[in-house]
Parts: structure tokens; C-alpha cells; sequence
């Protein structure tokens, strides 16, 4: 009986760089970025719109950006290799919850699952 939707945009990149300094060492840097953005939508019958409908459409925004680097070094010698590396990663997240109105019956149709969600007036409650 309730409508609800999800829309996410991914994006992954990386770039990788492998090198030889002498024919025993050699080593590898690899760069990245991942980001993710979602908008998970519910029709909520716990929140009444002001208007007095008995629903609103709860909007819940998650973002997440991860930024990071690995280097490692690779030393060879007659049978025995020794590998040493780092790796360093900086993640953001942050989410967002927003209510909006749903019209009353017979004043319009109901929001899309996946917006606009401003039809019918800003978002009148924000939880983050």
C-alpha cells in the first residue's frame, strides 16, 4: 500500500602505475576515488503532511566519498622476495532524512517515488 523508489549514482575511478628502479626492485602506485549517492524514497504514514493528508514522502539522501592511494615496493633476491607497502584511504559520509507534502485527496496526484519531491512546497521536516 505504500509507495516507495531508489535512485543511486556510482562512480569508481582509479589509476595504477607499475615501475622498475634495477632489475631486483621494482614497485606499484595506485590511485582512487569511489562515491556513492542515494536517494531512498517512502510514502510515511507516521508523518501527516501539514495540509492535513495523512502521508508525506520521507526522502532519505546517504552520500558517501572515499578518496585513497596504495604504494608498494617489491625487492627480489636469489630466491627470497620481500614486499612492503601503504596504504592510506579518507571517507567522508554524510545522510540526510526530508519529509514533504502529499496533496489531499482529489487536490493532485501523489509524489513520484523518484521526484520531484517540491511539488507541492518545500520539505517541512529535516533530520540529518
Amino acid at each position: 500500500p505504500y509507495d516507495t523508489g531508489q535512485s543511486t549514482r556510482d562512480r569508481v575511478s582509479s589509476i595504477n602505475h607499475r615501475f622498475q628502479i634495477s632489475p631486483a626492485l621494482s614497485g606499484n602506485v595506485q590511485l582512487y576515488n569511489a562515491n556513492s549517492h542515494t536517494q531512498a524514497t517512502l510514502t510515511d504514514p507516521n508523518v501527516p503532511s501539514p495540509n492535513g493528508a495523512p502521508f508525506s514522502e520521507q526522502v532519505q539522501t546517504p552520500r558517501l566519498n572515499r578518496l585513497g592511494g596504495m604504494v608498494n615496493l617489491q625487492f627480489e633476491t636469489g630466491a627470497h622476495t620481500v614486499t612492503a607497502g601503504f596504504w592510506q584511504e579518507k571517507s567522508k559520509a554524510a545522510a540526510k532524512t526530508e519529509w514533504y507534502q502529499q496533496p489531499l485527496l482529489g487536490e493532485g496526484p501523489p509524489l513520484k517515488a523518484t521526484g520531484p519531491f517540491d511539488v507541492y512546497g518545500p520539505a517541512f521536516k529535516t533530520d540529518n
